[in-house]
């Protein structure tokens, strides 16, 4: 819970009562008591523990608080501190696959859902996502090739995203992220051309609740794919590795080369999407 939205949400409260508890001068007529008992319940119910001390904070500086006296994992790869966080530990019941990737371009890692302390029949989707760009020798030019868009689709048989609950959702609104269908599309930063590092960060993707008809398996997958006008590309000399754009006679067919070295890595859909990278966890079967 890092906004004011999400509290509001947990607390049964509006943005507004939650903004004004923080933050307020130390009187008692400034804090409602109600108001208080029902949002420290909600981090109590999520194993978070805080005093009454830190609600004289902002709460940008209380949530960074919290934030800070989590340990983060050691290493840099793609894993991050949303799969490690000790107050909601990942459960052992679920098992995560090795995850497929068909491009150089893209990875994307599911991590063993955490439950929710208040409903552990709920979880939260914690996904490491990490964007790169690749070289190509192409009809004889060093092409740089990136993704300028990108989806990544939550489904499962047996679980269903919670309302609200999707990074990006007006309760968790996020730069470069959009929620969609079952899922959410990902676009660079207004100053890069290409998808780059994690735009994730440390947020989990989603909560997922027990679906109303569960069938099938207990499983979750995420799947990254791209529209088939989702890459980016620049020419690189060689000799000094600066990146320039093509000239405009050569766009199309450069292009042109693009999609042809994709469709022989990537799988395509019906619709003509690039499957780009997928990855499942499965819940552990009892012996």
């Amino acid at each position: 819970m890092k906004t004011f939205a999400q509290v509001a949400i947990a607390a049964n409260l509006s943005p507004g009562r939650v903004s004004q508890l923080f933050g307020a001068s130390k009187k008692e007529e400034n804090i409602n008591p109600t108001n208080l008992a029902s949002i420290v319940r909600c981090f109590q119910d999520e194993d978070i523990p805080i005093e009454i001390d830190a609600f004289y904070s902002d709460y940008s500086a209380f949530t960074s608080s919290i934030r800070n006296t989590r340990p983060k994992p050691p290493g840099s790869g793609i894993d991050n501190s949303a799969a490690n966080d000790p107050f909601n530990p990942p459960s052992d019941e679920w098992h995560p696959d090795q995850p497929q990737t068909y491009t150089e371009l893209a990875i994307v890692q599911l991590h063993a859902p955490r439950p929710l302390n208040s409903r552990p029949d709920c979880y939260y989707v914690d996904v490491s996502l990490r964007f790169t760009t690749a070289d190509y020798e192409l009809d004889g030019h060093l092409v740089v090739v990136g993704l300028r868009q990108a989806n990544l689709t939550l489904t499962s048989d047996s679980y269903a995203i919670a309302h609200m609950s999707l990074l990006g959702d007006a309760a968790r609104p996020y730069k470069g992220i959009t929620p969609s269908l079952r899922g959410i599309k990902i676009l660079p930063h207004e100053s890069d051309v290409m998808l780059s590092g994690n735009p994730l960060d440390e947020h989990y993707l989603a909560i997922i609740e027990p679906a109303p008809a569960a069938t099938g398996r207990d499983e979750v997958n995420v799947v990254l794919d791209a529209p088939s006008r989702g890459f980016a590309f620049a020419l690189k000399d060689s000799d000094t590795e600066r990146v320039h754009p093509p000239p405009s006679s050569n766009k199309d067919a450069i292009l042109n080369l693009i999609y042809g070295e994709m469709l022989e890595r990537c799988r395509v859909s019906k619709s003509g999407r690039f499957l780009v990278a997928r990855a499942v966890v499965r819940r552990r079967t009892s012996e």
